[in-house]
């Protein structure tokens, strides 16, 4: 059992976990953004005469890291800041007197409502750097300690977060319109980038989508970001809403590479029923064109195709059974998968469909994306606050946990000599329990 002095919190440690530095992520979290609010020049009024930054920081923290909604996190983190103060003082016997007046208890944390006004103070500029800037930090800590590289690969892909109010397009033109939703089909769109390096990813970017407006320049722009960062972008990486003309030939021009799936339009389905037919290989040359509606006008954009066929099964026992009419021409078009790249492809002819089902294996590092919003919607903190960018902010705290949480596996994965269950890191509820014994307050 372990006993941390500054809540006086016991909580029983593994071994691996007491190996593992841990860092005091609210403080991290605090010294992050108060240099943003000294760059600005900010000073924020109206908390009270007795919350500062970090008292609404540190709640916004525990919030995220132990999955509650905002009510629940600041009666939490009263009772534990509560504890605290009266760790190791014992307990006195109340003294009762005629005439006296009892003693108003004063709340050590924020309540929901001052947390929201101080959300809404923020301003949707500064809310955007403050997101920026969470996101940054914790990738140069992972840097620093070598848990990333200098070569990084880059995931993108859409997260939706469903909306059931009636602030909708247009009047609200960042609502947009979804399918599938739960109970909704409306909802605030975000594109969130990840960068992966070995073992470990972090997000590190994210903005909201506007409907109607071009996305491939805030993706783009994300991505020189961080380049400018000092990290090289060996290859982007998205699914078929990313694979189209615009971004891809945007990346192009930063001489960046880019491999995703596709949509099948006629064009690319032309290329899989060629390929059904056993008229062309599994590796193709193809172009993306510039039409009247893109954003961009850059000409055709050479790029090569790669086809594989559903997993388990082979190309020509698809070809087979089509040549057989024992399955129709649409039916054996939803066995193609189809993806797109716009890496440079070997010289030799021999080696071009092993360098593109190479590619396509690589590809399943893009998953690290989806797994990432899927532990995103278990860090479930719920807001009241109804403007677009203290969403965003709130988003942008869930992936500042989620990094958190993956520098912390990533340091266990480097232990040695020891069992290998150990190298395997906190779970994610794990980590919050954690990190509140070791920093909460």
């Amino acid at each position: 059992m372990t006993v941390f002095p500054k809540s006086g919190f016991k909580i029983h440690l593994k071994p691996a976990e007491e190996l593992v530095p841990t860092t005091d992520w609210f403080e991290f979290l605090n010294k992050a953004t108060a240099k943003v609010f000294q760059e600005a020049g900010v000073v924020l009024r109206g908390h009270g005469y007795k919350y500062h930054d970090f008292d609404f920081w540190r709640e916004l923290v525990f919030m995220t890291l132990n999955h509650l909604s905002v009510e629940s996190a600041g009666d939490d983190l009263d009772d534990l800041l509560y504890a605290q103060a009266h760790h190791g003082r014992g307990r006195k016997p109340a003294k009762k007197r005629l005439g006296g007046s009892i003693k108003r208890f004063t709340r050590l944390a924020p309540n929901e409502s001052q947390v929201d006004d101080f959300l809404r103070e923020l301003g949707d500029e500064l809310r955007e750097t403050l997101a920026d800037r969470i996101l940054k930090a914790t990738v140069d800590l992972a840097w620093e300690e070598g848990l990333i590289g200098d070569e990084v690969e880059v995931l993108v892909d859409y997260h939706n977060k469903y909306f059931y109010g009636k602030d909708v397009f247009p009047a609200n033109p960042f609502i947009t319109g979804v399918h599938k939703g739960p109970g909704t089909n409306k909802a605030r769109k975000f594109c969130a980038l990840m960068l992966s390096s070995g073992r470990t990813w972090l997000f590190f970017g994210v903005f909201l989508t506007q409907q109607g407006k071009e996305k491939a320049p805030g993706v783009a722009a994300a991505i020189e970001k961080l380049r400018q960062w000092g990290y090289k972008i060996k290859r982007v990486m998205g699914d078929r809403e990313f694979s189209n003309y615009d971004l891809v030939a945007r990346l192009t021009q930063l001489d960046l590479h880019y491999t995703g799936s596709i949509k099948k339009s006629p064009r690319v389905k032309e290329v899989v029923d060629a390929f059904l037919a056993g008229e062309c290989r599994a590796v193709v040359s193809f172009a993306l064109q510039q039409g009247p509606k893109t954003y961009y006008k850059l000409g055709d954009v050479p790029v090569h195709l790669i086809l594989k066929v559903h997993k388990g099964e082979r190309a020509r026992d698809v070809r087979k059974t089509l040549a057989a009419g024992t399955i129709t021409l649409k039916e054996a078009r939803k066995k193609v998968h189809v993806f797109v790249t716009s890496e440079q492809p070997p010289r030799e002819k021999g080696k071009l469909v092993p360098w593109g089902l190479a590619l396509i294996a690589g590809f399943r590092r893009r998953w690290r994306i989806e797994t990432g919003f899927r532990d995103l919607n278990r860090l479930f903190p719920t807001s009241h606050a109804r403007s677009n960018g203290a969403k965003m902010l709130v988003l942008a705290l869930q992936m500042f946990a989620f990094n958190a949480w993956q520098i912390q596996r990533a340091r266990t994965h480097k232990l040695r000599r020891v069992p290998k269950a150990w190298r395997a890191g906190p779970t994610l509820q794990r980590f919050g329990k954690v990190v509140t014994a070791f920093c909460a307050c």
